[in-house]
């Protein structure tokens, strides 16, 4: 079966089936009567009609917004993971995985629901606009560590140097000192963002977990 997207002219050679599964961030191929897309031109698509949304809204609100859902992704990310994941804890480092739908506190090793007591704390600060909605930035921490203690930031740091290559944070490092997200970053953010809570749920969802 060959396939055509009327957008880009990508041309697929496969079976049916393959237009119901999952490609492009959980994009799949859009068919109706006059057209067909693939999933990359929806992806292109979804991300322009985030940018004409944004127009309306000032600089301040489309972070923010941005910020909610990263900050929701991340703690997802580690509440659906069963692996080992480390943290440090009165000098040293510790490795235990946290139960389904948990995230364990990156700097004491408490452990919360991902939508209770547990923020997403930076490890370099949310002032360092490069590294604001990094990955590699922003683990899970509880709010007596991320409120009340400043962060911890030597206990994060024992966390980070394990968890992470010394390239990884010397890349980390040069980014934190680059510029943010522009418009056109932030609505291609939102709309992976998006997709990644929804995929987070999914296993929560699995697991009986709300």
């Amino acid at each position: 079966m060959i396939i055509t997207c009327m957008d880009c002219e990508k041309i697929f050679d496969g079976h049916p089936e393959e237009l119901e599964k999952e490609h492009h961030y959980g994009l799949h191929w859009r068919v109706t009567q006059k057209k067909v897309t693939c999933p990359e031109c929806v992806y292109s698509l979804k991300v322009a009609q985030q940018y004409e949304r944004d127009r309306k809204l000032s600089p301040g609100t489309i972070a923010g917004d941005t910020a909610t859902l990263f900050q929701l992704s991340i703690r997802l990310a580690y509440a659906t993971c069963l692996e080992e994941h480390y943290y440090a804890k009165d000098g040293e480092v510790y490795a235990r995985p946290a139960p389904m739908g948990q995230c364990q506190c990156v700097t004491c090793g408490k452990r919360a629901p991902y939508n209770s007591g547990i923020h997403g704390g930076h490890f370099y600060k949310r002032n360092k606009a490069g590294t604001l909605l990094d990955d590699f930035n922003v683990h899970p921490q509880c709010v007596g560590c991320n409120e009340f203690a400043d962060g911890k930031y030597e206990e994060y740091r024992l966390f980070m140097a394990a968890t992470y290559s010394k390239k990884e944070l010397d890349d980390l490092l040069l980014r934190s000192n680059g510029p943010g997200l522009s418009r056109e970053d932030y609505a291609r953010k939102k709309v992976e963002l998006r997709y990644d809570i929804k995929r987070f749920e999914k296993i929560l969802a699995r697991y009986g977990v709300d």
